[in-house]
């Protein structure tokens, strides 16, 4: 997680970007550990339609289970709404939030414009092959039967 948390004061906002499937939303909830935090997902079917003048609704749920002093918030994958941009710059100046996003306007460096020059963003990588090996303690030079099938059974689709 590295320099994140250091970035999580207000009236910043942090934002993951990355392609899909990287461990965003992963890293957005480790960056709050220990801490209450509202999570919204705004690709969750149910909110496919809804408009950036009902964002507030959206975050009274989060406050009805966690209180009115909520200070930290994750919006993933906001750019699923339209005109999102000025919701988030309003709660910055309140809320330590974080934002998550895969969108290519996002990832082109659109971002800077839409949040003008109020955030801080980090780009998240899917994991390499060689660092997936680092990970899981897999050395190639000597791999054994247990760990190929261990390797093998990890690249399985469930």
């Amino acid at each position: 997680m590295g320099s994140l948390p250091k970035f999580l004061k207000y009236p910043n906002i942090v934002a993951i970007l990355g392609v899909r499937r990287c461990g965003k939303s992963v890293l957005s909830w480790q960056a709050f550990k220990g801490q209450k935090f509202g999570y919204v997902s705004f690709d969750d079917e149910r909110l496919k339609d809804i408009k950036v003048e009902d964002l507030n609704k959206i975050l009274e749920a989060p406050y009805e289970l966690y209180g009115s002093n909520l200070e930290n918030i994750i919006l993933d994958e906001v750019q699923n709404i339209v005109g999102w941009e000025l919701f988030v710059n309003r709660l910055r100046r309140t809320r330590k939030a974080i934002i998550t996003g895969s969108n290519s306007k996002l990832l082109s460096g659109e971002l800077a414009t839409h949040l003008t020059g109020r955030h801080v963003d980090f780009t998240l990588m899917s994991f390499s092959f060689r660092e997936y090996l680092a990970y899981n303690n897999i050395s190639l030079e000597a791999i054994t039967t247990k760990e190929r099938v261990k390797l093998s059974n990890n690249f399985k689709v469930t």
